[in-house]
């Protein structure tokens, strides 16, 4: 596979594959000579984590030593996926160990360096299966070889895509994706990884606030909506709410789409909703509190009805009273 894909012109072969155990001394001389005949090849290394109750050890799984020495250079190839288990961040570094995008960055552009810390949203070139993808056999096939053309002066990944298997081990390389929901299709490691090359090598990821920015955001705008709806009564601020909710969209995906830059708008229109809600609770609280302070203050002087107008309408309770023409009719039946 190594000598078909330099014969073809691969710029670099990144193997998302984890050679950390010896076969046989012969066939692993063979594949070390191939790889320094080569001289572009990326081997991955990983992190092994064991948790305990009372300790954690991390230990950093490597290729044999002898590959090392044949290879151009060593990237970690984990994936790290959000909290809900979907892949939409990416970075450059773990542990103090650089990942296999980063490595490969800096063989392609040895003029232009990337911060090891640097983290953002992939900007996927699709969905599963988007970026070209070759089987195995197709590469090795003397019969009927693959035109040169699809790898002359490419980037060549090397590594399982399967969704379910056997051995848990194949299946724990696919994961989520954004564009699961849409087609149900899980995403190879290798692919990702693929994907998040593609990102750096275009400059297109996606930026957000760090995690310090986007509360200070959400403060903010909790307390200007805050300050403006204390003024309002529900209606308008009910109308308030909505524009606020319509703006803070447009706002954050017009960001997305033309700054490349990711503003979370599901937490600030939550807060603003909560907000609203509050100012609702709090006028309805404190229309029932001067409803009975009025019907208490009230009910010992007029009658009922007048009590019940005076609650319905407390804005005709002006001093200077109201003038009126009227007729009284005094009388005492006995």
């Amino acid at each position: 596979l190594v000598n078909r894909l330099v014969d073809g012109g691969a710029r670099l072969i990144l193997f998302d594959v984890i050679f950390a155990d010896p076969t046989n001394p012969e066939d692993d001389k063979l594949l070390g000579d191939a790889f320094q005949a080569a001289g572009n090849i990326i081997l991955g290394t990983t992190f092994e984590t064991a948790k305990d109750p009372r300790f954690t050890r991390r230990v950093l799984i490597t290729p044999l030593k002898a590959l090392q020495r044949s290879v151009r250079a060593q990237g970690l190839c984990m994936i790290t996926p959000d909290y809900d288990g979907v892949v939409r961040r990416f970075r450059l570094s773990l542990g103090g160990r650089e990942t296999m995008p980063l490595v490969a960055y800096g063989l392609m552009r040895p003029g232009s360096a990337l911060s090891p810390h640097l983290a953002g949203l992939i900007n996927y070139a699709g969905p599963a299966r988007n970026i070209d993808t070759v089987s195995y056999y197709q590469v090795i096939d003397e019969e009927r070889p693959l035109p040169k053309a699809r790898t002359r002066g490419r980037i060549v990944l090397v590594g399982h895509m399967l969704e379910a298997s056997a051995t848990p081990q194949a299946q724990a390389d696919s994961f989520y994706t954004p564009f699961f929901a849409g087609n149900g299709q899980l995403m190879a490691g290798v692919e990702i990884q693929g994907n998040i090359i593609n990102t750096l090598l275009d400059g297109s990821w996606i930026r957000e606030f760090a995690a310090w920015e986007r509360s200070l955001l959400l403060m903010a705008v909790i307390f200007l909506a805050s300050l403006a709806l204390i003024h309002l009564k529900p209606i308008s601020g009910l109308i308030f709410t909505v524009v606020g909710l319509v703006l803070i969209t447009v706002v954050s995906f017009g960001l997305f789409y033309l700054a490349r830059f990711w503003v979370p708008p599901f937490l600030m229109s939550t807060g603003l909703v909560v907000v609203y809600s509050g100012n609702v609770l709090g006028h309805y609280f404190v229309e029932a509190r001067e409803k009975r302070w009025l019907r208490h203050a009230f009910s010992r002087y007029v009658s009922p009805s007048v009590v019940e107008v005076i609650t319905t309408n407390p804005e005709r309770l002006e001093l200077g009273g109201e003038e009126l023409e009227t007729t009284v009719l005094f009388a005492d039946l006995e």
